[in-house]
């Protein structure tokens, strides 16, 4: 749920029809968002409990994630079963691996723990003084240019799609002539938050394709960061999703939630800056709290190395094979303890420059 937000010294009624540049005319208005938190520390465990039951084969082949920050520190203090794991290496993400074999009733739980300390990562300049232009990040920077800008998928979908007729009209139109790479990034966003809405699937987990999601303008975070993500890349900005976390606060209770966001390829001063897609605020309140900002409630698990080996770890880490002759149950886990708020700040936004105070 996004905060709610405030202007002084008059509030402002902004209409979301017209032109995508209406957020460029507010310059001289402080506008004040609730105090929430920029610093949290907490101790996480996640993996799979499996249970095999009976006499027969089975076999586990099982990659998990190791835990990361933007800002923040991260000690990784438990591998569960670790003589019977080791480090490996998939999508140039290092993460760790179980192969095991058995033939008799097993209990296994594979996970890891860490404790985490978080804070907030914020571009400050909204006006993207610091990003290159979207020719000189071609010209400079080719590499980057190549793996970050292609479709992306598997041998039947394409999820991430910047081919596409409609979706890469519809990313020259909204940039117009605009050549700053973050202007352009940000001009897309608003777009996104404009004309889509969050909504998560009812009864299906599979993610949509992009060219689904926008005919449709509705999808959950997976979807929307796709869309977004083929937006970008159509018109030649690098761009790649994040899957990690989000963490919630539920009444009372602290529920960390699987989820995926986006990253920007703005240029050497700024580098890739985090845009989270799945916001359900008015589109200028989005802009400031969630384009080239990361808050300590996202814990990063992977990143997106531009391949289609990326799509294919992202929505398979766990494979279980076994004899007809036995039962296997697996179930997910994630729990959090000792979840504490070191700090907490209001985000200020004046003349186009965010800070917190």
């Amino acid at each position: 749920m996004k905060l709610i937000w405030y202007i002084i010294p008059i509030l402002l009624i902004l209409p979301l029809s017209g032109c995508l540049d209406l957020f460029e005319d507010i310059l001289a208005t402080e506008v004040i968002y609730e105090e929430r938190p920029t610093e949290l520390s907490y101790k996480i465990s996640y993996g799979y409990n499996i249970h095999c039951i009976g006499d027969g084969f089975h076999q586990i082949h099982y990659i998990l994630d190791i835990p990361d920050v933007l800002e923040g520190d991260i000690a990784v203090t438990e591998i569960l079963m670790e003589d019977r794991s080791t480090m490996v290496y998939h999508a140039n993400n290092s993460m760790i691996s179980w192969n095991i074999t058995g033939r008799h009733t097993a209990d296994y739980k594979l996970g890891l723990s860490a404790s985490i300390t978080a804070g907030s990562f914020l571009i400050e300049d909204l006006k993207g003084s610091k990003a290159d232009t979207i020719e000189d990040i071609n010209l400079y920077h080719p590499d980057i240019v190549r793996r970050y800008t292609h479709p992306q998928g598997n041998k039947t979908i394409t999820f991430i799609d910047p081919y596409n007729p409609s979706i890469k009209s519809t990313a020259q139109s909204v940039i117009g002539d605009t050549d700053n790479v973050f202007l352009a990034a940000k001009k897309l966003f608003i777009w996104l938050k404009t004309y889509t809405t969050y909504k998560p699937h009812i009864g299906s987990e599979e993610v949509q394709p992009a060219s689904t999601t926008f005919i449709k303008k509705t999808g959950d975070c997976d979807d929307l960061t796709f869309l977004y993500l083929s937006l970008c890349r159509a018109i030649d900005i690098p761009s790649r999703f994040i899957k990690g976390y989000i963490i919630e606060e539920n009444q009372g209770d602290i529920e960390c939630i699987p989820h995926v966001w986006a990253e920007v390829y703005v240029g050497d001063k700024l580098g890739w800056i985090p845009v989270e897609c799945a916001g359900e605020g008015k589109p200028e309140a989005e802009v400031d709290q969630d384009f080239g900002v990361e808050d300590p409630f996202h814990l990063r698990l992977f990143i997106d190395d531009g391949s289609n080996e990326s799509i294919r770890v992202t929505f398979t880490n766990l494979i279980v094979k076994y004899d007809n002759s036995i039962e296997v149950e697996m179930q997910s886990y994630v729990d959090i303890i000792d979840y504490s708020v070191l700090e907490s700040k209001e985000m200020v936004v004046k003349n186009n420059i965010r800070s917190y105070r």
